[in-house]
């Protein structure tokens, strides 16, 4: 397929940049927040206490501003201003410039030439209307305005900026009014735009509605073997259609770091069953690479606190399956059908099964025991499954909130969390003597495996869609 543009407009605080964001992700294409970009450019002005309505200042002011948005960053003049341009300040004066002709037609020209050039997803207020009044797909986000201010109010909160939700309500009709009424390209509605309210929904119902719109399209437009774009000839020859070359070589680079993962833990396994056997284990087992192990026991031995410590975080790793699973089957019931839930929830399934097999399966081949009996029972020790399968869980969950609609706060703090369960699980466990030492690499190195199988499935299947 050719390239194709989705315009996304709509109001200040209803949603459109989150779920343009989720949906390029989804597709595999670019996504442009123009709203930054004017937050950028608004940014300047403030710094440098121009007068945007002075025809000579704002030129010259234009004249000596770059402003460009990549990779979800915003640059002005180079510089990363992406958390600079959130404050209610910057949002009034990208408001009040941006109504300026000479303001928009720099930036419509930037952003119109990125539509000429790739396969993207924009959002603004003025994309379908003034920007990409040619674009394949449009959308117009709303939500009520009270709904808005608290969202807005929510971020604040969340950002430590003090905040007064009535106050932001206020602001943010007033702003709405200014956005409707500017004499330049002022926010409406095209009739051919399909409308999504936000107000009562959840982001993933928002999300849901708009994919299901890009995805019949797409699908049309295969079927009919139409091209997608309306541009320039020239344009369509240099530019292909995603995921294109690199996603490609990407695919194929995972997909060899993966194997090869696995022929290390294969490998690996092989060495612990020749080399160095003897009969060190409980009721004289054999262990392989016997002296290593048998020192490193020595080093740590078993630990009653560390053990119930992993065993803890054990059954923490269980109850996130627990919730992901409940979370993928109440989609299941609502949507009625397994094709409408949410893919990523999906793929996490298919992988906690592949965990879970792996666990079976050793649980049942036995290539050591555990150099501490539980009630005198021998138990299979390689690779260490408890390890396994925690790794598994806390890494790969932290791959399913970064893909998910939460906020990048969120995203950041449970990623630190999930690193810090992972390190103290490992310790924990090579800690407290119940394995041995290369019970716990064993367990990384087909954990390590795992997870890039996963990583690799998760990008090829959200590149795909």
């Amino acid at each position: 397929m050719s390239i194709y543009r989705i315009a996304v407009d709509g109001p200040a605080g209803s949603g459109k940049s989150t779920l343009a964001k989720l949906a390029a992700q989804r597709l595999g294409i670019d996504y442009i927040d123009t709203g930054a970009m004017y937050r950028a450019l608004a940014l300047k002005i403030l710094r440098t206490g121009t007068d945007y309505n002075d025809p000579e200042a704002l030129a010259a002011l234009l004249a000596a501003t770059d402003v460009d948005y990549s990779a979800g960053k915003t640059f002005l003049d180079g510089e990363d201003v992406s958390g600079l341009i959130r404050t209610q300040e910057v949002s009034e004066m990208a408001s009040a410039s941006s109504a300026v002709q000479a303001v928009r037609d720099k930036l419509v020209a930037l952003q119109q030439a990125m539509g000429k050039r790739k396969s993207l997803i924009m959002d603004g207020r003025d994309i379908a209307t003034k920007v990409f009044p040619d674009a394949e797909l449009k959308f117009y986000v709303t939500a009520r305005s009270d709904v808005r201010a608290q969202r807005r109010a929510e971020d604040m909160k969340a950002a430590g900026q003090p905040c007064d939700p009535v106050q932001i309500q206020q602001e943010i009709e007033a702003r709405d009014y200014r956005d409707m009424h500017r004499e330049v390209s002022p926010l409406t509605r095209v009739p051919e735009a399909v409308l999504i309210d936000t107000s009562d929904s959840t982001l993933d119902e928002s999300l849901a509605e708009m994919m299901g719109h890009i995805n019949n399209y797409l699908e049309s437009a295969e079927k009919k073997d139409v091209p997608a774009e309306k541009a320039e000839p020239a344009a369509t020859e240099e530019k292909k259609p995603a995921p294109g070359p690199k996603a490609s070589g990407a695919d194929k680079r995972n997909i060899v770091i993966t194997a090869f993962l696995f022929l290390c833990f294969i490998v690996f396994t092989v060495l612990v069953c020749k080399v160095d056997v003897a009969a060190i284990g409980p009721q004289g087992s054999s262990v392989g690479f016997s002296t290593l192990n048998a020192g490193a026991l020595e080093l740590m031995p078993y630990n009653a606190a560390y053990y119930r410590i992993s065993k803890y975080l054990g059954y923490l790793a269980l109850a996130m399956c627990g919730f992901f699973a409940a979370t993928g089957l109440l989609q299941l019931i609502k949507r009625k059908g397994l094709r409408k839930v949410d893919p990523q929830l999906v793929m996490l399934g298919i992988f906690y099964a592949a965990v879970i097999a792996f666990y079976v399966m050793f649980d049942k081949v036995v290539v050591n025991y555990r150099p501490i009996l539980e009630d005198g029972v021998l138990e299979s020790s390689y690779p260490s499954s408890h390890t396994m399968l925690a790794v598994c869980v806390f890494v790969s969950a932290i791959t399913h909130i970064a893909l998910s609609g939460v906020s990048d706060g969120f995203k950041k703090l449970s990623k630190v969390v999930l690193i810090l369960l992972t390190i103290v699980m490992v310790f924990c466990r090579m800690a407290s003597g119940v394995h041995w030492l290369t019970d716990i690499i064993g367990g990384l190195l087909l954990s390590a495996a795992l997870l890039m199988m996963y990583r690799t499935a998760v990008d090829h299947v959200t590149k795909k869609r």
